[in-house]
């Protein structure tokens, strides 16, 4: 079995994977992201947007598209029905 070594860097710390093969990796990779925004979607995806705190892009049944720094939602039922996407930048 060949192993394969994967360098992750992001910021000034590395982290090492070791994997047994590609297909492996691309399994894990596809795990991790179906928990990230762009796949979960909704109440969910625009909460983890909020947290970021850094500009997403919501995405409507439209297909109407609208990006921003999001900063709250309000719901109901568990969906989102109103958010904010602007943020105050006072002095």
């Amino acid at each position: 079995m060949q192993l394969i070594t994967v360098l992750i860097s992001r910021n000034p710390s590395l982290s090492f994977f070791v994997t047994p093969d590609f297909n492996y990796l691309s399994k894990v990779l596809n795990d991790f992201a179906d928990k990230m925004a762009f796949r979960t979607g909704g109440l969910d995806g625009i909460k983890k947007a909020i947290r970021s705190e850094n500009t997403g892009t919501c995405v409507f049944s439209s297909g109407l598209q609208l990006s921003g720094t999001f900063t709250e939602v309000i719901e109901k039922n568990g969906e989102p029905v109103i958010f904010e996407d602007f943020r105050s930048h006072e002095p």
